[in-house]
Protein backbone atom coordinates (compact mmCIF):
# COMPACT_ATOMS: atom_id res chain seq x y z
CA UNK A 1 0.00 0.00 0.00
CA UNK A 2 2.95 2.32 0.54
CA UNK A 3 3.31 2.41 -3.25
CA UNK A 4 0.23 4.65 -3.31
CA UNK A 5 1.47 6.98 -0.53
CA UNK A 6 1.83 9.76 -1.40
CA UNK A 7 0.11 10.27 -4.72
CA UNK A 8 2.86 12.08 -6.58
CA UNK A 9 2.22 15.29 -8.51
CA UNK A 10 3.36 15.64 -12.11
CA UNK A 11 6.27 17.96 -11.35
CA UNK A 12 9.98 18.07 -12.28
CA UNK A 13 10.89 16.98 -8.73
CA UNK A 14 9.27 13.62 -9.51
CA UNK A 15 10.77 12.71 -12.92
CA UNK A 16 9.52 9.11 -12.79
CA UNK A 17 5.88 10.02 -12.24
CA UNK A 18 3.55 9.82 -15.21
CA UNK A 19 0.00 8.70 -14.59
CA UNK A 20 -3.69 9.35 -14.90
CA UNK A 21 -5.08 6.85 -12.39
CA UNK A 22 -3.35 5.50 -9.31
CA UNK A 23 -2.39 2.09 -10.61
CA UNK A 24 -0.66 3.71 -13.61
CA UNK A 25 2.12 4.97 -11.34
CA UNK A 26 4.59 2.60 -12.98
CA UNK A 27 4.33 -0.07 -10.31
CA UNK A 28 6.06 -3.24 -11.40
CA UNK A 29 3.90 -6.25 -12.25
CA UNK A 30 6.39 -8.91 -11.21
CA UNK A 31 7.52 -10.07 -7.79
CA UNK A 32 10.79 -11.82 -7.00
CA UNK A 33 10.58 -14.30 -4.14
CA UNK A 34 13.33 -15.05 -1.67
CA UNK A 35 14.34 -18.19 -3.55
CA UNK A 36 14.84 -16.19 -6.75
CA UNK A 37 11.67 -17.37 -8.49
CA UNK A 38 9.69 -14.69 -10.27
CA UNK A 39 5.91 -14.31 -10.43
CA UNK A 40 4.37 -12.12 -13.12
CA UNK A 41 0.81 -10.85 -12.98
CA UNK A 42 -1.01 -10.18 -16.25
CA UNK A 43 -4.64 -9.54 -17.10
CA UNK A 44 -6.56 -10.86 -20.07
CA UNK A 45 -6.18 -8.12 -22.64
CA UNK A 46 -2.44 -7.46 -22.28
CA UNK A 47 -0.99 -10.98 -22.53
CA UNK A 48 -0.10 -10.70 -26.21
CA UNK A 49 1.14 -7.10 -25.96
CA UNK A 50 3.51 -7.74 -23.05
CA UNK A 51 6.99 -8.60 -24.39
CA UNK A 52 8.04 -10.53 -21.27
CA UNK A 53 4.89 -12.64 -21.14
CA UNK A 54 4.57 -13.29 -24.85
CA UNK A 55 7.87 -12.61 -26.64
CA UNK A 56 10.35 -13.75 -23.99
CA UNK A 57 8.57 -16.43 -21.95
CA UNK A 58 6.73 -18.19 -24.78
CA UNK A 59 9.12 -17.33 -27.61
CA UNK A 60 12.26 -18.46 -25.75
CA UNK A 61 10.65 -21.37 -23.90
CA UNK A 62 12.47 -23.97 -26.01
CA UNK A 63 15.57 -22.01 -27.03
CA UNK A 64 18.86 -23.32 -25.68
CA UNK A 65 20.63 -20.99 -23.22
CA UNK A 66 17.43 -18.95 -22.79
CA UNK A 67 14.79 -21.44 -21.69
CA UNK A 68 13.69 -21.34 -18.07
CA UNK A 69 12.78 -24.98 -17.66
CA UNK A 70 9.13 -24.08 -17.92
CA UNK A 71 7.01 -21.16 -16.76
CA UNK A 72 3.61 -21.31 -15.08
CA UNK A 73 1.48 -18.59 -16.68
CA UNK A 74 -1.58 -17.58 -14.66
CA UNK A 75 -3.91 -15.50 -16.83
CA UNK A 76 -6.56 -13.67 -14.86
CA UNK A 77 -9.31 -13.91 -17.44
CA UNK A 78 -11.41 -11.18 -15.85
CA UNK A 79 -12.90 -9.88 -19.12
CA UNK A 80 -11.39 -6.47 -18.39
CA UNK A 81 -11.34 -5.67 -22.11
CA UNK A 82 -15.09 -5.20 -21.95
CA UNK A 83 -15.23 -3.06 -25.11
CA UNK A 84 -14.16 -6.06 -27.23
CA UNK A 85 -16.70 -8.83 -27.48
CA UNK A 86 -15.51 -12.47 -27.46
CA UNK A 87 -16.70 -12.97 -31.04
CA UNK A 88 -14.43 -10.11 -32.15
CA UNK A 89 -11.20 -11.55 -30.80
CA UNK A 90 -9.35 -14.78 -30.12
CA UNK A 91 -9.11 -16.27 -26.67
CA UNK A 92 -6.48 -14.70 -24.44
CA UNK A 93 -4.78 -18.07 -24.00
CA UNK A 94 -4.42 -18.77 -27.73
CA UNK A 95 -0.91 -17.30 -27.66
CA UNK A 96 0.22 -20.32 -25.63
CA UNK A 97 -0.41 -22.59 -28.60
CA UNK A 98 2.80 -21.39 -30.29
CA UNK A 99 4.79 -23.34 -27.68
CA UNK A 100 2.27 -26.24 -27.53
CA UNK A 101 1.76 -25.56 -23.84
CA UNK A 102 -1.07 -27.30 -22.00
CA UNK A 103 -3.89 -24.94 -21.03
CA UNK A 104 -6.07 -25.51 -17.96
CA UNK A 105 -9.37 -23.62 -17.72
CA UNK A 106 -10.78 -23.25 -14.21
CA UNK A 107 -13.76 -21.45 -12.69
CA UNK A 108 -12.62 -18.53 -10.53
CA UNK A 109 -15.70 -18.93 -8.33
CA UNK A 110 -14.38 -22.32 -7.13
CA UNK A 111 -11.29 -21.72 -4.92
CA UNK A 112 -10.67 -25.41 -4.27
CA UNK A 113 -10.73 -26.20 -7.99
CA UNK A 114 -8.25 -23.34 -8.55
CA UNK A 115 -5.88 -24.82 -5.96
CA UNK A 116 -6.10 -28.28 -7.54
CA UNK A 117 -5.41 -26.92 -11.03
CA UNK A 118 -2.47 -24.84 -9.78
CA UNK A 119 -0.91 -27.91 -8.14
CA UNK A 120 -1.45 -29.88 -11.34
CA UNK A 121 0.16 -27.12 -13.41
CA UNK A 122 3.21 -26.93 -11.15
CA UNK A 123 3.64 -30.71 -11.15
CA UNK A 124 3.35 -30.80 -14.94
CA UNK A 125 5.97 -28.08 -15.27
CA UNK A 126 8.31 -29.80 -12.81
CA UNK A 127 8.10 -33.13 -14.61
CA UNK A 128 8.15 -32.07 -18.27
CA UNK A 129 10.13 -28.77 -17.98
CA UNK A 130 7.73 -26.90 -20.24
CA UNK A 131 5.37 -23.94 -20.03
CA UNK A 132 1.91 -24.40 -18.53
CA UNK A 133 -1.03 -21.98 -18.72
CA UNK A 134 -3.81 -21.63 -16.15
CA UNK A 135 -6.82 -19.74 -17.50
CA UNK A 136 -8.61 -18.36 -14.44
CA UNK A 137 -12.09 -17.65 -15.80
CA UNK A 138 -13.64 -14.91 -13.68
CA UNK A 139 -14.80 -11.30 -13.90
CA UNK A 140 -13.97 -7.85 -12.61
CA UNK A 141 -16.83 -6.54 -10.55
CA UNK A 142 -16.07 -2.83 -10.93
CA UNK A 143 -14.81 -2.81 -14.49
CA UNK A 144 -11.63 -1.24 -15.87
CA UNK A 145 -11.17 1.59 -13.38
CA UNK A 146 -13.09 4.09 -11.35
CA UNK A 147 -13.42 6.42 -14.36
CA UNK A 148 -14.59 3.91 -16.96
CA UNK A 149 -17.91 2.21 -16.24
CA UNK A 150 -18.40 -1.13 -18.04
CA UNK A 151 -22.22 -0.87 -17.84
CA UNK A 152 -22.11 1.45 -20.85
CA UNK A 153 -20.78 -1.12 -23.32
CA UNK A 154 -21.66 -4.40 -21.57
CA UNK A 155 -24.94 -3.69 -19.70
CA UNK A 156 -26.36 -7.22 -19.74
CA UNK A 157 -23.21 -8.91 -18.46
CA UNK A 158 -22.64 -6.35 -15.72
CA UNK A 159 -26.25 -6.52 -14.61
CA UNK A 160 -25.63 -10.22 -13.97
CA UNK A 161 -22.28 -9.51 -12.25
CA UNK A 162 -23.85 -6.94 -9.92
CA UNK A 163 -26.42 -9.54 -8.84
CA UNK A 164 -23.82 -12.30 -8.50
CA UNK A 165 -22.48 -13.17 -5.00
CA UNK A 166 -18.77 -12.61 -4.34
CA UNK A 167 -16.28 -15.48 -4.30
CA UNK A 168 -15.88 -15.39 -0.52
CA UNK A 169 -19.66 -15.39 -0.02
CA UNK A 170 -20.06 -18.47 -2.23
CA UNK A 171 -17.14 -20.30 -0.59
CA UNK A 172 -18.24 -19.63 2.99
CA UNK A 173 -21.73 -20.79 2.07
CA UNK A 174 -20.23 -24.02 0.74
CA UNK A 175 -18.14 -24.55 3.90
CA UNK A 176 -21.17 -24.00 6.10
CA UNK A 177 -23.29 -26.45 4.10
CA UNK A 178 -20.51 -29.05 4.50
CA UNK A 179 -20.34 -28.43 8.25
CA UNK A 180 -16.69 -27.31 8.10
CA UNK A 181 -17.27 -23.79 9.46
CA UNK A 182 -20.08 -22.07 11.28
CA UNK A 183 -21.51 -18.68 10.37
CA UNK A 184 -19.78 -17.17 13.43
CA UNK A 185 -16.39 -18.58 12.39
CA UNK A 186 -16.82 -17.18 8.87
CA UNK A 187 -17.67 -13.76 10.29
CA UNK A 188 -14.58 -13.89 12.55
CA UNK A 189 -12.35 -14.69 9.55
CA UNK A 190 -13.75 -11.77 7.59
CA UNK A 191 -13.31 -9.42 10.56
CA UNK A 192 -9.71 -10.55 11.00
CA UNK A 193 -8.91 -9.90 7.34
CA UNK A 194 -10.50 -6.46 7.46
CA UNK A 195 -8.58 -5.55 10.63
CA UNK A 196 -5.31 -6.62 9.01
CA UNK A 197 -6.02 -4.55 5.89
CA UNK A 198 -6.92 -1.50 8.01
CA UNK A 199 -3.73 -1.91 10.04
CA UNK A 200 -1.55 -2.17 6.95
CA UNK A 201 -3.30 0.84 5.43
CA UNK A 202 -2.56 2.93 8.51
CA UNK A 203 1.04 1.74 8.50
CA UNK A 204 1.47 2.74 4.85
CA UNK A 205 0.77 6.39 5.75
CA UNK A 206 3.93 6.59 7.88
CA UNK A 207 6.14 4.07 6.04
CA UNK A 208 8.89 5.37 3.70
CA UNK A 209 7.41 6.07 0.29
CA UNK A 210 8.18 3.70 -2.55
CA UNK A 211 8.83 6.76 -4.70
CA UNK A 212 11.27 8.67 -2.50
CA UNK A 213 14.42 7.25 -4.09
CA UNK A 214 13.05 5.60 -7.21
CA UNK A 215 15.80 5.45 -9.80
CA UNK A 216 18.32 7.27 -7.61
CA UNK A 217 19.69 4.37 -5.56
CA UNK A 218 22.55 2.76 -7.47
CA UNK A 219 23.75 -0.78 -6.88
CA UNK A 220 27.19 -1.09 -5.28
CA UNK A 221 30.05 -0.51 -7.69
CA UNK A 222 32.16 -3.55 -8.56
CA UNK A 223 35.63 -3.89 -7.07
CA UNK A 224 38.16 -1.62 -8.74
CA UNK A 225 41.42 -3.05 -10.04
CA UNK A 226 44.62 -1.33 -8.85
CA UNK A 227 45.54 -0.56 -12.44
CA UNK A 228 42.36 1.51 -12.76
CA UNK A 229 42.63 3.26 -9.41
CA UNK A 230 43.09 6.62 -11.14
CA UNK A 231 39.77 6.38 -12.94
CA UNK A 232 37.38 8.84 -11.37
CA UNK A 233 34.11 7.00 -10.67
CA UNK A 234 31.70 9.77 -11.59
CA UNK A 235 29.32 10.30 -14.45
CA UNK A 236 31.83 12.00 -16.72
CA UNK A 237 35.13 10.07 -16.70
CA UNK A 238 35.24 6.81 -18.61
CA UNK A 239 38.72 6.93 -20.13
CA UNK A 240 41.40 4.33 -19.37
CA UNK A 241 45.17 4.52 -19.10
CA UNK A 242 46.75 4.19 -22.56
CA UNK A 243 49.30 1.58 -21.45
CA UNK A 244 46.57 -0.56 -19.90
CA UNK A 245 44.52 -0.37 -23.12
CA UNK A 246 47.51 -1.61 -25.07
CA UNK A 247 48.03 -4.48 -22.63
CA UNK A 248 44.35 -5.44 -22.91
CA UNK A 249 44.49 -5.22 -26.70
CA UNK A 250 47.53 -7.49 -26.79
CA UNK A 251 45.72 -10.09 -24.69
CA UNK A 252 42.66 -10.02 -26.93
CA UNK A 253 44.09 -9.67 -30.43
CA UNK A 254 47.37 -11.61 -30.31
CA UNK A 255 46.85 -15.12 -31.72
CA UNK A 256 47.95 -17.71 -29.09
CA UNK A 257 51.16 -19.57 -29.80
CA UNK A 258 50.55 -22.91 -31.51
CA UNK A 259 47.06 -21.91 -32.63
CA UNK A 260 46.33 -21.80 -36.35
CA UNK A 261 43.56 -19.31 -37.07
CA UNK A 262 41.73 -18.79 -40.35
CA UNK A 263 43.74 -16.50 -42.63
CA UNK A 264 41.01 -13.85 -42.71
CA UNK A 265 40.58 -13.95 -38.94
CA UNK A 266 44.35 -13.75 -38.46
CA UNK A 267 44.54 -10.68 -40.70
CA UNK A 268 41.71 -9.00 -38.78
CA UNK A 269 43.39 -9.69 -35.44
CA UNK A 270 46.77 -8.44 -36.66
CA UNK A 271 45.21 -5.20 -37.92
CA UNK A 272 43.53 -4.59 -34.58
CA UNK A 273 46.71 -5.35 -32.67
CA UNK A 274 48.62 -2.92 -34.89
CA UNK A 275 45.99 -0.20 -34.29
CA UNK A 276 46.29 -0.59 -30.52
CA UNK A 277 50.09 -0.60 -30.59
CA UNK A 278 50.36 2.46 -32.83
CA UNK A 279 47.39 4.27 -31.29
CA UNK A 280 45.87 5.12 -34.66
CA UNK A 281 42.83 3.99 -36.64
CA UNK A 282 41.02 2.14 -33.85
CA UNK A 283 37.86 0.81 -35.51
CA UNK A 284 34.41 0.00 -34.11
CA UNK A 285 34.97 -3.65 -33.15
CA UNK A 286 38.35 -2.83 -31.56
CA UNK A 287 36.77 -0.12 -29.43
CA UNK A 288 34.09 -2.57 -28.30
CA UNK A 289 36.70 -5.18 -27.38
CA UNK A 290 38.74 -2.62 -25.42
CA UNK A 291 35.63 -1.48 -23.53
CA UNK A 292 34.70 -5.02 -22.51
CA UNK A 293 38.32 -5.93 -21.73
CA UNK A 294 38.83 -2.88 -19.52
CA UNK A 295 35.62 -3.68 -17.64
CA UNK A 296 36.76 -7.25 -17.07
CA UNK A 297 40.10 -5.94 -15.78
CA UNK A 298 38.09 -3.72 -13.45
CA UNK A 299 36.29 -6.75 -12.01
CA UNK A 300 33.04 -6.19 -13.90
CA UNK A 301 31.36 -9.19 -15.52
CA UNK A 302 29.92 -8.69 -18.99
CA UNK A 303 27.51 -10.82 -20.97
CA UNK A 304 26.65 -10.68 -24.66
CA UNK A 305 23.35 -12.10 -25.81
CA UNK A 306 21.87 -12.21 -29.26
CA UNK A 307 22.24 -13.57 -32.75
CA UNK A 308 25.80 -13.53 -34.14
CA UNK A 309 27.25 -12.02 -30.97
CA UNK A 310 30.11 -14.55 -31.09
CA UNK A 311 31.15 -13.87 -34.67
CA UNK A 312 29.70 -10.43 -35.36
CA UNK A 313 27.21 -9.42 -38.02
CA UNK A 314 29.92 -9.07 -40.68
CA UNK A 315 32.58 -11.26 -39.08
CA UNK A 316 34.01 -8.08 -37.56
CA UNK A 317 34.02 -9.18 -33.91
CA UNK A 318 35.37 -12.75 -33.64
CA UNK A 319 34.92 -13.14 -29.89
CA UNK A 320 35.10 -16.89 -30.43
CA UNK A 321 37.96 -18.46 -32.40
CA UNK A 322 36.92 -22.05 -31.74
CA UNK A 323 34.23 -23.69 -29.67
CA UNK A 324 36.79 -24.32 -26.95
CA UNK A 325 38.17 -20.79 -26.52
CA UNK A 326 35.51 -18.41 -25.27
CA UNK A 327 35.67 -14.80 -24.21
CA UNK A 328 34.27 -14.77 -20.63
CA UNK A 329 31.09 -12.69 -20.65
CA UNK A 330 28.44 -12.44 -17.94
CA UNK A 331 25.69 -10.14 -16.71
CA UNK A 332 26.14 -6.38 -16.33
CA UNK A 333 24.11 -3.20 -16.82
CA UNK A 334 21.33 -3.38 -19.41
CA UNK A 335 22.47 -2.30 -22.90
CA UNK A 336 20.43 -2.65 -26.08
CA UNK A 337 22.34 -2.39 -29.37
CA UNK A 338 19.78 -1.78 -32.10
CA UNK A 339 20.05 -0.67 -35.75
CA UNK A 340 18.85 2.85 -36.41
CA UNK A 341 17.98 2.08 -40.04
CA UNK A 342 18.70 5.60 -41.33
CA UNK A 343 21.40 4.69 -43.84
CA UNK A 344 19.18 4.53 -46.88
CA UNK A 345 20.29 1.06 -47.91
CA UNK A 346 16.93 -0.51 -48.58
CA UNK A 347 14.08 -2.10 -46.62
CA UNK A 348 16.14 -5.14 -45.67
CA UNK A 349 18.16 -2.92 -43.31
CA UNK A 350 15.90 -3.01 -40.30
CA UNK A 351 14.97 -0.07 -38.09
CA UNK A 352 14.56 -0.35 -34.33
CA UNK A 353 12.04 2.50 -34.41
CA UNK A 354 14.03 5.18 -32.66
CA UNK A 355 10.95 7.36 -32.28
CA UNK A 356 9.24 4.78 -30.06
CA UNK A 357 12.12 4.77 -27.59
CA UNK A 358 12.24 8.57 -27.61
CA UNK A 359 8.53 8.64 -26.76
CA UNK A 360 9.27 6.57 -23.65
CA UNK A 361 11.92 8.97 -22.39
CA UNK A 362 10.85 11.36 -19.65
CA UNK A 363 13.35 14.09 -20.60
CA UNK A 364 11.81 17.51 -21.21
CA UNK A 365 12.42 18.22 -24.90
CA UNK A 366 11.92 21.97 -24.31
CA UNK A 367 14.79 22.28 -21.84
CA UNK A 368 18.49 21.72 -22.55
CA UNK A 369 20.16 21.44 -19.17
CA UNK A 370 23.86 22.18 -18.74
CA UNK A 371 24.08 20.02 -15.61
CA UNK A 372 25.23 16.72 -17.10
CA UNK A 373 25.07 14.80 -13.82
CA UNK A 374 21.51 15.91 -13.03
CA UNK A 375 20.42 15.25 -16.61
CA UNK A 376 21.85 11.73 -16.55
CA UNK A 377 20.29 10.87 -13.19
CA UNK A 378 16.84 12.36 -13.80
CA UNK A 379 16.14 10.61 -17.08
CA UNK A 380 14.59 7.15 -17.03
CA UNK A 381 16.56 5.86 -20.02
CA UNK A 382 19.68 6.82 -21.99
CA UNK A 383 19.27 6.92 -25.77
CA UNK A 384 22.44 7.53 -27.79
CA UNK A 385 23.67 7.27 -31.38
CA UNK A 386 27.45 6.81 -31.28
CA UNK A 387 29.15 7.73 -34.54
CA UNK A 388 32.78 7.03 -33.64
CA UNK A 389 34.50 4.03 -32.02
CA UNK A 390 35.60 6.26 -29.11
CA UNK A 391 32.02 7.35 -28.42
CA UNK A 392 30.92 3.71 -28.48
CA UNK A 393 33.74 2.80 -26.06
CA UNK A 394 32.80 5.52 -23.57
CA UNK A 395 29.07 4.78 -23.78
CA UNK A 396 29.72 1.14 -22.88
CA UNK A 397 32.02 2.01 -19.96
CA UNK A 398 29.67 4.68 -18.63
CA UNK A 399 27.17 1.95 -17.80
CA UNK A 400 29.55 0.78 -15.05
CA UNK A 401 31.63 3.83 -14.16
CA UNK A 402 28.61 5.99 -13.40
CA UNK A 403 27.24 6.15 -9.86
CA UNK A 404 23.75 5.29 -11.11
CA UNK A 405 22.17 2.58 -13.24
CA UNK A 406 19.98 3.47 -16.20
CA UNK A 407 19.03 1.38 -19.23
CA UNK A 408 21.08 2.29 -22.30
CA UNK A 409 19.63 2.06 -25.80
CA UNK A 410 22.28 2.54 -28.49
CA UNK A 411 21.22 2.95 -32.09
CA UNK A 412 24.17 1.58 -34.00
CA UNK A 413 25.16 1.87 -37.67
CA UNK A 414 26.01 -0.79 -40.20
CA UNK A 415 27.97 1.18 -42.78
CA UNK A 416 30.30 2.74 -40.21
CA UNK A 417 31.44 -0.68 -39.02
CA UNK A 418 33.56 -0.99 -42.17
CA UNK A 419 33.84 2.64 -43.23
CA UNK A 420 37.59 3.22 -43.20
CA UNK A 421 37.47 6.90 -42.08
CA UNK A 422 35.33 5.87 -39.09
CA UNK A 423 38.20 5.29 -36.68
CA UNK A 424 39.44 6.98 -33.51
CA UNK A 425 42.88 7.73 -32.17
CA UNK A 426 43.81 5.85 -29.00
CA UNK A 427 44.24 9.21 -27.25
CA UNK A 428 40.44 9.55 -27.39
CA UNK A 429 40.20 6.55 -25.04
CA UNK A 430 42.65 7.82 -22.39
CA UNK A 431 42.04 8.96 -18.82
CA UNK A 432 41.04 12.55 -19.54
CA UNK A 433 38.35 11.63 -22.06
CA UNK A 434 34.68 10.86 -21.70
CA UNK A 435 31.43 10.43 -23.60
CA UNK A 436 30.43 13.58 -25.51
CA UNK A 437 26.76 14.48 -25.67
CA UNK A 438 27.21 16.24 -29.02
CA UNK A 439 29.87 15.85 -31.73
CA UNK A 440 30.43 18.40 -34.46
CA UNK A 441 30.06 17.58 -38.16
CA UNK A 442 33.80 18.03 -38.74
CA UNK A 443 35.59 16.88 -35.56
CA UNK A 444 39.01 17.01 -37.28
CA UNK A 445 38.69 20.79 -37.56
CA UNK A 446 37.81 21.19 -33.87
CA UNK A 447 40.35 21.30 -31.08
CA UNK A 448 37.75 21.04 -28.34
CA UNK A 449 33.99 20.95 -28.06
CA UNK A 450 32.36 24.11 -26.74
CA UNK A 451 30.98 24.08 -23.22
CA UNK A 452 27.47 22.69 -22.77
CA UNK A 453 26.03 26.08 -21.84
CA UNK A 454 27.31 27.49 -25.16
CA UNK A 455 25.61 24.90 -27.37
CA UNK A 456 22.79 26.63 -29.30
CA UNK A 457 19.38 24.97 -29.13
CA UNK A 458 16.64 25.01 -31.72
CA UNK A 459 13.15 23.90 -30.60
CA UNK A 460 11.50 21.56 -33.09
CA UNK A 461 8.17 19.78 -33.31
CA UNK A 462 7.29 16.58 -35.16
CA UNK A 463 3.75 15.85 -36.25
Amino acid sequence: MSQFQPYLPDEPDYPNNSDDVRYHLGTVSHLTMRNGNVMQVRSTSDVVSQPIAFGSAFGFSGLEDFKTGGTVHVIINNQIGFTTLPKQADSAVDVAKISRSPIFHVNGDDPEAVVKVMKMAVEFRQKYKCDVVVDLVCYRRHGHNEQDSPEITAPVMYHCINQHPTVITLYFKQLQSQGILTAEQCADLISGIERNLASEHDHSKTAPSFWDNLGDTPPPLPPTDVALSNVDKDTTTTGVNRKLLQEIGAQIFRIPAGFTAHKKVEAIMNNRLRAVETGARVDWATAEALAFGSLLAQGVNVRLSGQDCERGTFNQVDWVLTLDILFPLWCGGLILNLPHGYEGQGPEHSSARMERFLQQSNEDSDVFTTDNVKADVDVNIHIVIPTTPAQYFHALRRQVCALYRKPLVMFTPKYLLHHRPCTSDLSNFSLDTTFQRVLGDHPDDMKRLVADDQVPTFPTRCF
